[in-house]
């Protein structure tokens, strides 16, 4: 690997795993384009679909809920 290389892309399984969801969630929010796939093929439901980490990263920062959104 190059020295300085910036991971762009994260598997299904590891999205999973940072969001502590399971990979079948994650598919769903592909699905509802919440995540954007990526594919070296550009083939949907084939083995080494990537998520791209800017997608992750939005979807995190747009989950956030302020404490003032929470009803007791």
């Amino acid at each position: 690997m190059k020295k300085g290389f910036v991971k762009r892309y994260m598997t299904v399984p590891e999205v999973a795993e940072y969001f502590s969801l399971s990979t079948g969630f994650i598919y769903g929010l592909v699905q509802k384009g919440k995540l954007t796939a990526w594919h070296p093929d550009s083939v949907v439901g084939s083995r080494g679909l990537r998520i791209t980490i800017e997608s992750v990263e939005s979807l995190e920062q747009n989950g956030k809920i302020a404490a003032e959104q929470w009803q007791e």
